[in-house]
């Protein structure tokens, strides 16, 4: 194998997502961490939707999937009584629900898939230091990163790779040695958490999660796969100083849950303050940092694990395109704009929601909390919002609309035409207007059924290392439209064969005859795939391989997005 071109500092879910997506996009790399036994407890228990995708495309959902339970609601209760509920169901996905699975279960199903791709997780190694050049402000400077590992039998390995990637968690000694400071600040509420076995006086839907409001704060129970077994956690408990035990859930269970609430079996208790901080910049030079050496928050909304896993996602691939030298090294001038604005409007979001929730949940009054719990019965009855938040909380309105990595072409207005024309590929104006509405450039791409095409969908179409390009032949097809399309897709292939999959869409049952390219043809008879991407007209989109839209044109025009392809892409032949 090739020497390790990559060194991640950190063996938890992020690091494992980094370390295996490197591998299947063909870079070698070393993953390390200093714990010689992984931890037995861990605060995460919750995978979103878009992470659920996430694991699709890497290989790995299938067995996430039969190792954790699908949540699709949360009931509200005072005591035995629910007063509310809130469902979990996300829309334009998959996976429309929050899987319940600990942490410890994800970094093994994470660590298996990395052990398959050819990889492995050294434990036991502690990084001691590194020196790399751009560190004095020249994020461009040539050379190695030389690091020093510390073995747990006393020996001192030194190394160069040609980056490193800190996911080595909140006390991160990445971010320590590049000097970022971690602003922020921490909250005075204390949380213990437990994974127990409950048994409650009532029924429980097998697929909800149970949250008790009451005087002292909340008490949660998150459903995990093992019958009766839940991810239980308390928000300021009665006295801070005190250790989690199993008396303390007993007693907080009579405290604020309903009567006859048992606690039982517990496999690891905790107690933890959360913090809400992010870094300045994800980036130094060839350094990076991902997940919680990045950004902490408070866990409200169970967001931390998975929005690490998706900057590990959104990092891999451009990092692997850089140094196989199939990218320009600026294609890597994206990750801090595209991720660091998510982890800054979360700590944000959490940090008010959590302060808020601790304001509410705390109410002395009577009074006060039954009007508190009519405003959460009212709130939580209203769909668009409970809707609003899903999608939110689900990953599915994160959005690149601002990276320098992505691009668009819409031509003006004025070019569009104001009735049918046959003979012309531009857009009718209502075309053109509803091909703004269509996912632009940096937005995710949803899944859906592609009919007549065995079963398969567009996430089916999507999956793998490559860029996918999807020129749409629309709704007016013409012997220009078709030798246009042929000479973009076939320039497109030749240049950049080894990076982006291309497809020509027609909104047919059949091949047209006078259709000359000798790639791929996708028949889109009921034209579901030309109104997914609004393309009622000749257009053109290009998916990066994490789902986003890097570019799109309407119309199609070659000129425009090989200006895009040179400008980050390097090409694989001259011809």
């Amino acid at each position: 194998m090739p020497a390790p071109a990559v060194l991640i500092a950190g063996g938890g879910p992020v690091g494992l997502t980094l370390a295996a997506e490197l591998f299947r996009h063909g870079v070698p790399c070393r993953v390390i961490d200093k714990l010689i036994q992984p931890e037995v407890w861990s605060k995460a228990a919750a995978v979103q939707a878009r992470t659920l995708e996430v694991f699709r495309d890497m290989g790995v959902s299938d067995a996430i999937l039969s190792r954790g339970r699908p949540v699709y609601g949360i009931n509200i209760h005072k005591r035995a009584e629910r007063f509310a509920h809130v469902s979990t169901e996300v829309r334009g996905t998959p996976y429309p629900f929050i899987l319940g699975i600990s942490q410890r279960e994800t970094e093994d199903l994470l660590l298996e898939h990395l052990v398959a791709l050819g990889g492995h997780l050294e434990r036991g190694v502690t990084l001691e230091g590194f020196t790399a050049p751009g560190l004095d402000g020249a994020p461009d400077a040539p050379g190695p990163i030389t690091a020093t590992l510390l073995h747990a039998d006393g020996r001192r390995e030194i190394i160069e790779v040609a980056a490193l990637v800190g996911c080595d968690g909140a006390r991160s000694r990445v971010r320590e040695v590049l000097g970022l400071p971690f602003e922020g600040s921490t909250f005075e509420e204390v949380v213990v958490q437990a994974d127990v076995r409950v048994r409650f006086p009532f029924k429980t839907p097998q697929d909800e999660g149970l949250a008790f409001v009451a005087e002292g704060g909340p008490l949660v129970a998150l459903p995990l796969l093992a019958e009766g077994r839940y991810r239980v956690f308390a928000i300021s408990p009665p006295d801070p100083e005190r250790e989690p035990s199993l008396e303390l859930f007993e007693e907080l269970a009579a405290a604020r849950g309903p009567e006859g609430m048992e606690i039982t079996d517990p496999l690891w208790m905790a107690k933890f303050r959360f913090h809400g901080r992010v870094v300045p910049s994800y980036r130094r030079g060839m350094v990076f940092l991902a997940g919680d050496a990045a950004h902490i928050h408070s866990p409200v909304g169970a967001q931390g694990m998975n929005m690490g896993i998706q900057d590990a996602y959104n990092l891999a691939w451009k990092l692997a395109l850089v140094l196989r030298a199939k990218a320009q090294p600026r294609l890597l001038d994206s990750y801090d704009p595209e991720r660091r604005p998510i982890g800054e409007t979360t700590v944000q979001t959490t940090d008010r929601v959590t302060r808020a929730m601790a304001r509410a949940m705390t109410l002395r009054s009577p009074l006060a909390q039954d009007l508190r719990n009519q405003a959460i019965a009212m709130l939580t009855g209203i769909g668009v919002l409970q809707d609003k938040a899903l999608q939110g909380i689900g990953g599915m309105t994160v959005n690149y609309a601002g990276s320098p990595a992505v691009g668009e072409h819409h031509t003006s207005v004025w070019r569009s035409n104001l009735a049918s024309d046959p003979d012309s590929e531009l857009p009718q104006i209502g075309q053109w207007l509803n091909f703004s509405q269509g996912p632009g450039a940096g937005a995710r791409v949803s899944d859906i059924d592609l009919p007549g095409h065995d079963g398969r969908t567009l996430f089916d179409l999507l999956q793998g290392t490559r860029h996918t390009l999807l020129l749409f032949d629309g709704a007016s097809p013409s012997a220009a439209g078709y030798k246009n399309l042929t000479e973009i897709a076939e320039h497109v292939a030749r240049l950049y064969g080894e990076l982006i999959n291309v497809h020509i869409v027609v909104p047919a049952a059949a091949r047209p005859e006078a259709l000359t390219f000798g790639g791929s043809i996708l028949l889109d008879p009921e034209g579901a795939l030309h109104q997914h991407f609004h393309s009622g007209a000749e257009s053109l989109s290009l998916i990066r391989p994490d789902g986003y839209v890097g570019f799109r044109s309407q119309p199609a025009e070659g000129r425009h997005l090989l200006h895009y392809l040179n400008t980050f892409f390097i090409r694989c032949s001259k011809r």
